[in-house]
């Protein structure tokens, strides 16, 4: 089946902030009831667009190569994956056969194959939410569900449309000698976007990184918010696509729960926070957010 509403935000991850199904979000000044289905999603968000040889070849240079020499093999199989589908589509067409079903096949794979790869990803993500809801951390002391959890915190850090768009207005400003590369991310960006977050999977792993993981516990009056980019870097410039100097992530999980990384070993909120930080956070929700912010109160 063809998925036409593509979720860039998790629905399994908002329904956190829901009760009897319907969360509120505000977008345009405007605050609204909705559910899951309707928000953080966009028609098409995922299909897959054909890669020019000099897409492939840039995407190469600037992303490939640049990885760690052991992941390169990985992203060289990705790049190979994803344009996988338009190869057989050539083939078929130089062919002059004509086959409806198979053209079908061949549409649905190119709108869904990254939106499955998602899916994937995400269960094999639910164990760990189930257990950081409880308050245990536990899990992340074993070193292959570290490197399971981080892969998927650096998709969901990556998979957003404010994500593609930072990265597409990083781009304006691509240095000359790439420009007959006539390179456009939105084409590449599916790939591009898998390839960061190994790369940031794998940093989150390193042990010479030392990357902590704390829980962040509010009991206040005033639950914690989420958005259309619900995991950022409170140390990064949500105005810019330069590369911050420190790493410090937050994701909410529920309005009373949320996880902090950091490349420290301390962090820059309480691990049981107060009314002032939960706003402070919220507020960093809101300034980091594209076009949505959620809450399962609409006083919130």
């Amino acid at each position: 089946m063809k998925k036409r509403k593509q979720h860039y935000v998790w629905q399994h991850y908002l329904e956190a902030w829901t009760n009897n199904g319907q969360l509120y979000c505000l977008r345009n000044k405007s605050i609204f009831p909705t559910n899951t289905l309707n928000v953080g999603q966009q028609r098409d968000f995922y299909r897959l667009q054909e890669l020019t040889p000099n897409d492939i070849t840039l995407i190469k240079l600037l992303y490939v190569n640049t990885s760690p020499l052991f992941l390169q093999p990985l992203h060289n199989q990705l790049l190979d994956g994803f344009n996988l589908a338009f190869e057989l589509k050539r083939l078929y067409e130089e062919s002059g056969k004509k086959d409806e079903e198979f053209e079908k096949q061949i549409d649905i794979t190119i709108n869904n194959l990254e939106e499955n790869l998602h899916c994937g990803i995400e269960k094999m993500a639910i164990p760990f939410l189930e257990e950081v809801r409880k308050k245990d951390l536990s899990f992340y002391d074993d070193e292959q569900n570290k490197i399971e959890f981080n892969y998927f915190v650096a998709t969901q850090y990556l998979r957003t449309n404010h994500m593609r768009q930072r990265l597409k207005q990083a781009f304006q400003d691509m240095p000359a000698k790439y420009a007959h590369f006539n390179f456009d991310i939105n084409k590449v960006w599916n790939v591009v976007s898998h390839i960061m977050a190994t790369n940031l999977g794998y940093s989150l792993s390193r042990p010479d990184y030392h990357i902590n993981i704390f829980l962040l516990e509010n009991n206040t009056d005033i639950p914690f918010s989420t958005c259309d980019q619900p995991l950022i870097n409170i140390k990064s410039n949500p105005t810019n696509f330069e590369v911050p100097s420190e790493l410090e992530l937050y994701y909410p999980q529920t309005p009373q729960i949320a996880l902090m990384f950091s490349m420290n070993d301390t962090i820059s909120f309480s691990k049981n926070v107060s009314r002032d930080e939960v706003k402070a956070l919220n507020d960093l929700m809101v300034s980091s957010s594209q076009e949505q912010i959620y809450a399962n109160e609409k006083s919130v």
